[in-house]
């Protein structure tokens, strides 16, 4: 094993304070600005905290030496501390709606580009061993929720300075001369460890890998949505708010262990039985509610694992695209209720239609390419169902309709450009995939006088 266990210390560390400081300058700058503001500013950093690290994790995928990404990081969130400091001494923290988003669209992109350098880094290092991929999340839900309790300048700056020590630290220490291309081998396309020396997999392959993400992103937004199941519902006291991170916690740290004696295929059938039991037995008590975060929480390395070795050489955007999985399961549990089961086929049905009018689109255009085709699928999961659910649930006006479907043109150009190398051409993908899509949607809703994306 590459990674120390002082780099894997140093990087778990970081993944509390970032995350904590994160949470804790969110809720200072909420105690000063307007309510109505409060909202929008946490909509927006969990957006560019969670959505983009797909595409952070392409870059990262990209930027393979040295710590660009971690200084970047750093950067991001001491403008964001020091943008919040002006913010609130100025007074425009409950005045100014654009200042209040900028701020957490700084923590976001900060976040963002922390998680998808450390990621990468521990599954290249690691070799892809879930132990220290289970090590290294595990920390994040601890870090929230010392973050929320505590928040206040003197543990934000306390945070803040604290990453800035470790992440210099860590660079000015980092003497790893490995191979910047991982290590990571997947059983699906039959190469063995030596064999492996091409980042992406046979394109004859490439519908087996792209179904086995989806797969994985799937389950991961089930695990969003049933980990939230499990820590929500009445107020807690501050006490029950730390045992649930600390339940967290303790399960993404043990589910790597687990794997190694249980294997992979035992251990999710096990974990994921006795979660279900657990979630029918929630009337029971509040000890059923701390065994289903557990236990749900313990497939999270596992997940992880599988994601790296479907994709090797791409442990980048592997991370994000699981990352960015979490946010749909999270907001469906924040947003609807049991009573709003039929969501599931308001959103299956324009999802559905959308991926299908899309890859009619691409084939137009004479895109052959079998990975190009199957990413448009991933980043139509990744776009279309946030999406929806805002509109469902916050605001289905037509600007917010047409302003989504521009940052749909934008985020799939990049995400194009990733697997094309053509800007130009990834663009039009963007765009013509996107205008028709809405075209047809929009049709289909004047006739039938429903709502569709």
């Amino acid at each position: 094993m590459t990674f120390s266990l002082r780099q894997l210390s140093i990087a778990s560390a970081l993944h509390f304070l970032v995350d904590g400081l994160c949470a804790c300058c969110l809720y200072v700058i909420y105690g000063h600005t307007d309510e109505w503001f409060v909202m929008g500013m946490f909509m927006l950093y969990n957006v560019s905290a969670f959505l983009t690290q797909p595409w952070t994790g392409m870059l990262s995928d990209r930027v393979v030496r040295g710590h660009l990404l971690q200084i970047a990081s750093c950067v991001l969130l001491s403008l964001a501390v020091l943008w919040a400091a002006l913010t609130i001494r100025l007074g425009l923290a409950g005045t100014s709606f654009p200042v209040v988003l900028s701020v957490a669209l700084l923590l976001g992109l900060g976040n963002s580009l922390f998680h998808v350098w450390g990621g990468r880094m521990t599954a290249v290092r690691s070799r892809n061993d879930a132990r220290c991929l289970g090590v290294f999340v595990s920390t994040g839900a601890l870090g929230l929720t010392v973050g929320i309790m505590l928040a206040s300048w003197a543990t934000l700056l306390c945070m803040l300075l604290a990453i800035c020590a470790l992440s210099l630290f860590f660079i000015k220490t980092d003497n790893y001369e490995g191979n910047t291309s991982s290590a990571i081998i997947t059983d699906i396309t039959g190469l063995n460890e030596e064999q492996n020396t091409s980042p992406s997999p046979a394109l004859g392959r490439q519908w087996v890998i792209w179904l086995s993400v989806i797969g994985l992103m799937s389950f991961v937004m089930f695990r969003s949505f049933a980990s939230e199941t499990f820590s929500g519902g009445p107020d807690k006291s501050n006490i029950l708010i730390v045992a649930f991170g600390l339940c967290a916690m303790a399960g993404k740290m043990s589910g790597g262990w687990i794997m190694r004696g249980l294997g992979v295929s035992h251990s999710i059938i096990v974990l994921l039985a006795a979660t279900l039991v657990c979630f029918f037995l929630k009337p029971a008590g509040i000890g059923i509610l701390f065994a289903g975060m557990y236990l749900i929480n313990c497939t999270m390395p596992i997940t992880l694992y599988l994601a790296n070795k479907v994709m090797p050489g791409k442990e980048g955007l592997a991370f994000g695209l699981l990352a960015a999985s979490l946010m749909p399961g999270y907001m469906l549990a924040m947003l609807s209720s049991s009573s709003d089961a039929w969501v599931v086929a308001y959103l299956s049905a324009p999802l559905a239609a959308t991926i299908v009018i899309e890859l009619g689109v691409l084939a137009l255009l004479k895109e052959r390419r079998s990975e190009v085709l199957w990413s448009s699928v991933v980043v139509n999961i990744l776009t279309n169902v946030p999406l929806n659910i805002y509109v469902l649930y916050v605001s289905s006006t037509w600007t917010t309709i047409l302003i989504g479907e521009l940052l749909v043109v934008a985020v799939e150009t990049l995400w194009y450009w990733y697997f094309v190398r053509s800007l130009s051409r990834s663009f039009v993908y963007g765009l013509l995939c996107n205008a028709i899509s809405f075209l047809i949607g929009l049709v289909y809703s004047m006739v039938t006088g429903g709502v569709s994306l």
